[in-house]
């Protein structure tokens, strides 16, 4: 409630911002139970908006990708949570795959080791749990693969919400330290089928990376 427009206007402004940054770059975006939960208002309030496109427009007006106005910034989303997903590489070896993912542990590392049993093939990187996960796995060709669920880059202190978020008698989150991590995460192609994965911490707004520091306070 009064915050959904902002929400639209913060993901059109994050791409804006990289595509000016980037103007050549190629930008997707992996869909997620975030991006459904517009479609799964539609379909249980007015489902006859399901689907329903502007005149001359390829896009359903009521999804996320169209309500953020994405497509004037040239990002390509891949839909369909779930089975969506991005693959890289593939062409030169072991491929990347990029999902958000659909399962989710508390356990330390157990996302990841069931990423590994189910992909085997290929170096997976993921969402959805908001914590940092990281395994490798060396294949008896001598092949490492690497399964990582990356931190998220939201509010950790309480605002979002989560299975132990609150809200106050005046309508305002409370104020609780989640244990979630704060990332981003640089990847070196090598175009022969191997990576670098560069994970970058970002602790306090402060993310430093090679020699350079970017301080998001300012």
């Amino acid at each position: 409630h009064r915050t959904l427009s902002p929400a639209f206007q913060r993901a059109h402004d994050m791409y804006a911002q990289l595509r000016a940054d980037n103007p050549d770059a190629e930008i997707t975006e992996v869909d997620s139970n975030h991006t459904t939960r517009v479609h799964k208002a539609i379909l249980k309030k007015m489902p006859e908006l399901y689907s329903l496109r502007l005149p001359n427009e390829d896009y359903p007006l009521m999804s996320y990708y169209r309500l953020a106005n994405l497509g004037t910034l040239g990002v390509k989303f891949i839909s369909g949570y779930g089975g969506a997903e991005y693959v890289h590489g593939a062409e030169n070896g072991t491929p990347i795959v990029f999902r958000h993912g659909t399962h989710s542990s508390s356990a330390p590392g157990a996302t990841v080791r069931k990423e590994a049993a189910q992909n085997p093939t290929s170096h997976v990187v993921r969402g959805h749990g908001h914590s940092f996960e990281h395994i490798a796995q060396t294949t008896r060709s001598g092949e490492v693969l690497h399964y990582i669920q990356l931190g998220t880059t939201c509010d950790n202190t309480g605002s979002v919400p989560s299975y132990h978020s609150s809200m106050d008698d005046f309508g305002k989150p409370v104020k609780r330290q989640e244990n979630w991590q704060n990332q981003l995460m640089i990847i070196e192609d090598f175009e022969d089928g191997t990576y670098n994965f560069n994970v970058i911490d970002i602790l306090n707004g402060i993310a430093r990376f090679r020699g350079v520091t970017y301080n998001g306070n300012k």
